[in-house]
């Protein structure tokens, strides 16, 4: 048939693969996330983001039952695959998360990063990744960083919730850059 008559068959399959990709990943599972990575490997780019969504469903599910391990695994498939940019930042927070204190290198990897919205999943990612080392580790990484990402990193910090916060603020209250100093004495006063 000419190739015009084929032009809602292939927008029907790209709808169909991609609303199964993502029912995949809404019931998990070893079988669930080994199809969606050999779909994800194989299939055209038309429905890479949906099976990339499913794979990142599926770790998502695996990390709140903590099995921490595969779902890095999937995670860092989704990073590596050539999938949109959300869908790499997306799977970046969950392999993060899902490394837990190991994931601070890449955390800060995603802190140090020219690429603005890969700063701020790290920055929401901070909040999100517990440990006081962690906490330790961000205070040292804030005089690291150019003077116009310093603010948003201590506001991070000041959301976090392990007794390292205060200390910090206080120091950076103290002795910190004056626009800093600022930020850090009005998030003290509330």
């Amino acid at each position: 048939p000419p190739r015009s008559t084929l032009f809602p068959y292939t927008t029907l399959f790209r709808s169909v693969a991609s609303a199964a990709a993502v029912a995949l990943g809404h019931i998990g599972g070893n079988d669930a996330a080994q199809a969606l990575l050999t779909a994800l490997a194989k299939s055209p780019q038309s429905v890479r983001s949906a099976l990339a969504e499913g794979c990142i469903l599926c770790a998502e599910r695996w990390l709140e039952e903590g099995q921490t391990t595969q779902a890095a695994r999937l995670y860092e498939a989704v990073r590596q695959a050539d999938v949109p940019q959300q869908r790499r930042l997306e799977a970046t927070r969950g392999a993060i998360l899902a490394r837990q204190e190991q994931g601070l290198p890449l955390l800060l990897e995603t802190l140090r990063s020219p690429n603005k919205q890969l700063f701020n999943i790290g920055l929401s990612t901070a909040r999100e990744l517990p440990g006081r080392p962690v906490t330790e580790a961000l205070a040292a990484e804030l005089n690291r960083l150019p003077a116009e990402r310093q603010g948003p990193l201590l506001l991070a910090i000041a959301g976090r919730t392990d007794a390292a916060v205060l200390p910090t603020l206080l120091a950076t209250a103290r002795s910190g850059a004056k626009p800093l100093r600022l930020v850090a004495m009005d998030v003290l006063v509330r």
